[in-house]
């Protein structure tokens, strides 16, 4: 086969895909996970050195809402 016999480089094995995938972004996945992690242990572990007793409701709620990966933002001026 001669090159002007070859179809376009796009348009051979088949149909290019649809989109293509972005590669994983290490940085961003490590301070996503970080965003929930570090709070929720810290949370935990502090309380637990303060007493024995269980958390306060609105402590124990905030420690469930970031154990379902709901991130902190702790840079956000209250």
């Amino acid at each position: 086969m001669t090159t002007r016999n070859r179809p376009p480089v796009g348009q051979r094995g088949g149909r290019p895909p649809s989109h293509q995938p972005h590669p994983a972004s290490w940085p961003k996945a490590i301070r996503a996970v970080r965003g929930w992690l570090t709070p929720w242990t810290t949370l935990q572990r502090y309380w637990r050195a303060w007493t024995a007793k269980p958390p306060p409701t609105e402590l124990q709620n905030l420690i469930n809402a970031v154990s379902t990966g709901r991130p902190i933002d702790l840079y956000t001026p209250v």
